[in-house]
């Protein structure tokens, strides 16, 4: 095959070449300005906005990568053109070594970059990838400016254009035709493979100890990098994990989702989902601690959440709100946080993370994985007669065991109750009636019970158990009727017994059942 040298060619095209050259590098320098600020973007705002990564803006571009290559390769032309004619290549040297560096550099931020969707982003690391794109960045520009230089023909210390080019003379050889001979003699081929193998057997032999040395210790070196860097500086916990935290001891004991308050009304407005996380903290220090609750975030597929304070009146049942009270040294305490959550993110991954030092410039955080169990499937857990222990656990109150041992219906009751005045004991009549009377008549149902409870969430919440959680279902004349019910309590002194307003039309029921919904969970009383 003949061909011809290219070197007349290139020399003659000397100040295109290096315009195209200069365009490419000036593109690249743009796209990595791009990728500086998305960095610098995500860092400043990560801790206090929540931020939604979508996988399309948070990888590398593939044409970038492209115009490195193309960038590198046409130093490697003019590198073997300058080489050629004995002329400096150290620029074009250190350009291609810079251009792959570059390239190390933006697989590396790729990385990173990809870690925002994927829910495991360390924030060392984005930093980290933002300074080596800044670095990159503004080394670029002296390039730029020695190519576009070239482009011009400027020499800056004679001001004159043409210099280069004169000295790039083009010469008789650069031109001329040679012969390229591309056959190949296999046997040739053949042989030194097999002689190249055989001294890599005996190489292999030789020096396996030693091999297997090496191998071992990089092994070992690798495998403690993992590890040191999976359970020891960036360990993430699952839930009923303790961890350490402040000087504190905490633990998540559970995790909820629901759309529903504890009154069982729709809190989602058809865009919103609830999370709620109960926490274990316990303070075995000899000094009391408060939790900076903005050190407590929700992160939903990287998009971040605060507490919302606001909300614990409506998960109530589930636990007592957090808000920075004092955790006294040597107590164990039980606590809740609420987040309000977009619905559209709600089939995402759920961690909680917490801030470990805030008066360091790089926040780090302890991670916590959460599997929300969902509050608002309603099942049916048991169902018992009058004068049967109901079993109410597995539930977000705690245990409780309710027997009604007797009911009765009617418009009035008597009571007889104690008191002692002056030292001296008066037996008094109480009159329960019902409270209001609207167009319905109105009647009462007064129940004679019995409740023990423990690991109870709040205590508050159980003094008024039937009012928060009961419901009167009965079946008159073929109709099923299922309504809540008023308590009567102002100024009772009946202990042991409860007193239900509810309408008339019960008198005429042929079935008659208590109905307890705890978050889902639906235990039926049978009273009729």
């Amino acid at each position: 095959m003949i061909l011809k040298k290219p070197y007349a060619f290139l020399i003659k095209h000397f100040r295109l070449i290096h315009g195209i050259l200069s365009i490419l590098l000036m593109i690249i320098t743009y796209n990595i300005r791009i990728i500086s600020n998305f960095l610098s973007n995500y860092i400043a705002k990560s801790n206090y906005l929540k931020i939604r990564i979508e996988p399309s803006i948070s990888s590398i571009p593939s044409f970038l990568y492209l115009l490195i290559v193309l960038a590198v390769l046409i130093c490697f032309i003019i590198y073997f053109l300058m080489r050629h004619k004995s002329k400096p290549t150290k620029l074009y040297t250190s350009t291609i070594i810079f251009y792959i560096l570059l390239s190390v550099g933006l697989i590396f931020t790729d990385f990173q970059m990809a870690s925002l969707t994927q829910n495991n982003a360390t924030l060392r690391y984005i930093m980290a990838s933002r300074d080596i794109m800044n670095f990159f960045y503004y080394s670029q520009y002296l390039l730029i400016i020695i190519s576009l230089v070239r482009t011009f023909g400027f020499d800056i210390k004679r001001f004159n254009f043409n210099r280069d080019l004169k000295e790039l003379e083009i010469m008789s050889n650069d031109n001329e035709e040679f012969e390229l001979d591309i056959e190949i003699d296999s046997n040739d081929v053949k042989a030194k493979n097999n002689r190249r193998g055989r001294f890599f057997k005996y190489y292999i032999a030789e020096n396996k100890k030693l091999l297997l040395l090496f191998i071992i210790s990089i092994l070992f070196i690798l495998s403690g990098i993992f590890l040191s860097n999976k359970y020891l500086f960036n360990k993430e916990y699952n839930e009923n994990q303790t961890f350490s935290f402040n000087n504190l001891s905490l633990k998540v004991k559970n995790s909820y989702e629901t759309i529903y308050d504890n009154k069982n009304n729709d809190m989602s407005e058809e865009k919103y989902i609830y999370y709620i996380i109960k926490l274990n903290i316990k303070n075995n220090s000899d000094n009391i601690h408060i939790i900076d609750i903005g050190l407590i975030r929700l992160n939903v597929g990287n998009n971040y959440y605060k507490p919302d304070t606001s909300l614990y009146k409506y998960f109530s049942d589930i636990g007592e709100g957090y808000s920075n009270q004092i955790i006294k040294k040597g107590s164990d305490n039980n606590y809740i946080i609420a987040f309000k959550v977009d619905k559209e993110y709600s089939n995402l991954s759920k961690t909680l993370e917490l801030v470990k030092n805030k008066n360091t410039r790089e926040l780090s955080y302890t991670v916590i994985n959460l599997k929300p169990n969902n509050l608002d499937e309603e099942k049916l857990i048991s169902e018992v007669s009058l004068n049967e222990v109901l079993n109410i656990k597995n539930n977000t109150l705690g245990d409780i065991e309710l027997n009604i041992e007797e009911y009765n219906i009617s418009s009035k009751f008597n009571y007889k109750y104690e008191e002692e005045i002056n030292n001296k004991k008066y037996t008094f009549t109480g009159i329960v009636e019902p409270s209001s009377t609207n167009i319905y008549g109105k009647k009462l149902i007064k129940l004679k019970y019995s409740m023990k409870y423990s690991n109870i969430s709040n205590e508050s919440v159980m003094n008024k158990f039937f009012s928060n959680f009961g419901h009167i279902r009965y079946r008159a004349k073929n109709i099923e009727y299922n309504n809540p019910f008023d308590i009567i309590e102002k100024d009772i002194k009946d202990d042991g017994y409860c007193y239900l307003e509810v309408t008339d039309s019960i008198d005429q029921a042929d079935e008659i059942y208590l109905d307890f919904i705890i978050r889902g969970n639906k235990y039926i009383y049978k009273l009729k």
